[in-house]
């Protein structure tokens, strides 16, 4: 990031002057504020801090949004053996 900042502040500073690189400066939090009201919270994180509820919510939204995608329904989750008792 410092590195594309100095090299973005050579052309710019020059070319629009100083206060041009606040309003460029300001564009990666702007994204960020976005990424972070769009994107969903991770289902496992949710799980993991006992917010399950939430956890199923993403998941069923991002399952619907997998089967609109693909023009069919996923396949069921296949059932886990059960684990073989210990000797």
């Amino acid at each position: 990031g410092l590195t594309v900042g100095a090299v973005v502040a050579a052309w710019v500073v020059p070319a629009l002057g100083w206060r041009w690189m606040y309003v460029i400066a300001a564009v990666p939090g702007l994204l960020c504020y976005l990424v972070q009201r769009t994107v969903p919270e991770s289902p496992r994180w949710l799980a993991d801090h006992g917010r399950l509820e939430e956890a199923a919510a993403v998941m069923t939204e991002i399952e619907a949004k997998v089967a609109h995608a693909t023009g069919r329904p996923l396949p069921p989750v296949p059932e886990k053996p059960a684990p073989a008792p210990a000797p």
